[in-house]
């Protein structure tokens, strides 16, 4: 099944470049709103596979639509673009929920590269969760010295291993 790619952008011009540049990748679906508000109507009538979103918007801007998204369809990817980058703002994107971030002054570089990743990932992630989702039982035995960063990684790995199970889920890490 070819890829479904929503793109939104309150700027028609802004909208079809991304979708232009996500359509020359080809084999992939592109699909278009103007803001949050209708992008999470597009979500659910298409059920994308990646959602590239610009930043500020009416209605509902990139970071309200990241986490609507992250709360109703936490295994489709968001990635933010923004004509107004900062490392600030990439930082804040990703701290969100965001996938990914583009800057819109570098979209014709980036934005393919980051979309093939971007669901190159999300489909590992979504065969990792079908496979998980099928485990009856499981037995896994740990032996962590006293080490501050291998406890820390242990905690993120048992947690990202629960929510994948839907145990625990709703547990913030």
């Amino acid at each position: 099944m070819m890829p479904r790619v929503l793109v939104v952008d309150d700027s028609p011009v802004d909208r079809r470049l991304a979708g232009r540049l996500i359509e020359k990748l080809g084999d992939m679906e592109v699909f278009y709103a103007e803001d949050g508000q209708a992008a999470l109507e597009q979500v659910e009538a298409h059920l994308p596979d990646v959602v590239v979103t610009d930043m500020q918007m009416p209605r509902l801007d990139g970071f309200g639509l990241v986490e609507a998204l992250k709360a109703q369809y936490p295994l489709i990817p968001v990635i933010l673009m923004t004509a107004a980058g900062s490392e600030a703002i990439a930082v804040k994107a990703l701290q969100v929920g965001a996938a990914s971030y583009v800057p819109k002054t570098a979209l014709a570089e980036d934005l393919a590269d980051v979309t093939q990743r971007v669901l190159a990932m999300s489909r590992t992630q979504r065969s990792q969760t079908r496979l998980l989702n099928r485990v009856k039982r499981s037995i896994t035995e740990y032996e962590v010295e006293s080490d501050r960063e291998l406890v820390l990684l242990l905690s993120s790995h048992m947690q990202q291993q629960f929510n994948a199970m839907k145990i625990c889920a709703d547990i913030e890490g």
